[in-house]
Parts: C-alpha cells; structure tokens; sequence
C-alpha cells in the first residue's frame, strides 16, 4: 500500500515476504493474493484493490481510479 499503483513482481514479493532464500515455488505468491483477495474483496473475481499484472505480478491500485 505504501507504493500504490507501483508494479512488484512476484519475485519482489516473494523476497520481500519470505526472504531472498525461499527454496520452493513461485505460485505461492499467486495462494496467497487469491487468499488477501477473498479476505478484502467484496468481488474477489473481479477485484478493485489488487490488480494483477499478467506475466509480471500485482500492484495495490490507487483510490483515485487508476
């Protein structure tokens, strides 16, 4: 949230949450936004919080719309 609208791949989460070492799969990320999504989404199939970037990552969208 603190850098809306800014693109993170799922290799920077991936760092920024379970550390440059991780030894496992990389979907673990795709989990556990799907699993945020269903917690703060009133849609989580058509979400307004959490947008995917496809073959990149995420990004937390600004509340002005963009």
């Amino acid at each position: 949230m603190e850098r809306a609208g800014e693109g993170l791949s799922r290799d920077d989460i991936l760092d920024a949450v379970w550390g440059r070492h991780f030894i496992g799969d990389l979907k673990i990320v795709d989990v556990n936004i799907r699993r945020i999504r269903q917690k703060i989404e009133n849609e989580p199939s058509d979400p307004r919080f959490i947008e995917t970037l496809w073959g990149y990552g995420y990004r937390w969208k600004r509340s002005d719309g963009q």
